[in-house]
């Protein structure tokens, strides 16, 4: 993996990682710098942590530039993981190099960051994905085997919901797609 480090793909892949890492250090902290909670310095030093934790995570390996797939919300969980993980190491880094630690500001910080990265990431393109984009409502997950007595009563209501509602329904349809 070392090899990866000397190409654009991986400073693209690892620099933009770190950018949105940055965004979600900051967004949180920015509110609290508008109350008038925690002063500039500490703001930049801890998106500047965040960031160069970001590179430092990157270095295990980048799936979009090695090649690895995973699913969406995989993807998603280990993205959370990480910028959740990097940005309470950099508030803890920031409050020691500045401050004492306030757990309030740090716990703002980390969940607003993890809230953020939860959030772009479902809107946004996973390159790690086998298909290359967050569209998690293309992905089905197996359902388990119905018993014959759940099987019958799928089917009564589905065909109770037929009679009563138009054909394009979505309840209707995603009952027709479990029944098939």
């Amino acid at each position: 993996m070392t090899h990866d480090l000397l190409t654009l793909d991986w400073w693209t892949a690892a620099g933009q990682r770190a950018a949105y890492t940055a965004l979600a250090a900051l967004l949180p902290l920015a509110a609290l710098l508008i109350a008038g909670d925690v002063d500039v310095l500490y703001v930049l030093l801890v998106v500047a942590l965040a960031l160069l934790a970001s590179l430092a995570t990157s270095l295990a390996g980048l799936p979009e530039v090695t090649g690895r797939d995973t699913s969406p919300w995989i993807a998603v969980l280990v993205r959370v993981t990480k910028t959740s993980a990097q940005t309470l190491a950099a508030n803890l880094v920031g409050s020691v190099v500045l401050t004492d630690v306030d757990w309030h500001i740090t716990g703002t910080a980390v969940a607003g960051a993890a809230l953020t990265t939860l959030v772009r990431t479902l809107m946004a393109y996973l390159p790690e994905t086998p298909t290359g984009a967050a569209e998690f409502g293309e992905f089905e997950l197996a359902a388990p085997a119905l018993s014959a007595a759940e099987r019958t009563h799928l089917e009564q209501l589905h065909a109770a919901l037929a009679d009563d509602s138009t054909p394009d329904d979505p309840a209707v349809t995603a009952l027709g797609k479990i029944l098939t």
